[in-house]
């Protein structure tokens, strides 16, 4: 919760994971992720050749380091520039803040079908003098197209624990997601459990894409708010 003088809001979108019909259900396939708004009026970015030099040149050294041989598979979808000294005019708490407002706050889109990825939007947060403050690509680990490539085994991983736990496996559901605590891409799944008018529950298996260790298993409810 951000606790400043003047109000702002955050608008994020939740992505949930789609059904993908098929022989395998992993296909990573994430619909627009939009931007956060800030609280000020911010410059839309439409191309990275629009950013100062040493902004490009820091975005594409860390793409390029962080993604390796699937960084042809990327482009710029959106992005926009944050007018820092407006944004904090007013702002005399900014201790309160938990996350640091970015400079340049800059979306790629990553579309590789051999890795299962149809649509994944890969997000970067830049500090005016080209730092990277977050990304949800990690910066080391999954940058080798060859090894990423094998992530069907994850699925038969994933529905053999699933068949020993006794999870419902008709109409499971998958999804590519970041999990920023490990910096490390997991494959969820998500098994029905229990499905009512006021709320749904799923077992969960997150298994990492990087070394096939399993992350957690665990059961989530998601609450209905048509009721």
């Amino acid at each position: 919760m951000l606790y400043i003088n003047k109000p702002i809001f955050i608008f994020t979108f939740l992505i949930l994971p789609a059904i993908c019909l098929g022989q395998s259900k992993m296909i990573c396939d994430q619909a627009y992720d939009g931007e956060t708004f800030y609280g000020t009026k911010t410059t839309n970015v439409k191309a990275v050749s629009q950013l100062p030099g040493k902004i490009q040149h820091n975005v594409n050294g860390y793409l390029k380091q962080a993604l390796g041989s699937i960084y042809d598979s990327t482009h710029f979808s959106h992005g926009q520039i944050v007018n820092l000294r407006k944004n904090f005019k007013h702002d005399t708490a900014a201790y309160r803040r938990e996350w640091v407002v970015p400079k340049y706050e800059l979306h790629f889109l990553i579309h590789d079908m051999s890795l299962g990825i149809k649509n994944y939007y890969l997000q970067l947060n830049v500090d005016e003098f080209g730092q990277i403050i977050s990304s949800n690509w990690p910066r080391r680990s999954f940058s080798n197209r060859q090894e990423l490539s094998q992530f069907e085994e994850i699925e038969k991983l994933a529905l053999k624990i699933a068949a020993r736990k006794k999870f419902d496996t008709v109409g499971y559901t998958v999804a590519l997601e970041y999990n920023n605590k490990l910096d490390r891409l997991c494959w969820c799944f998500y098994f029905n459990h229990e499905l009512r008018a006021m709320y749904k529950s799923y077992d969960c298996i997150l298994i990492d894409w990087g070394d096939h260790s399993v992350i957690n298993d665990s059961m989530i409810r998601e609450v209905s708010t048509e009721y």
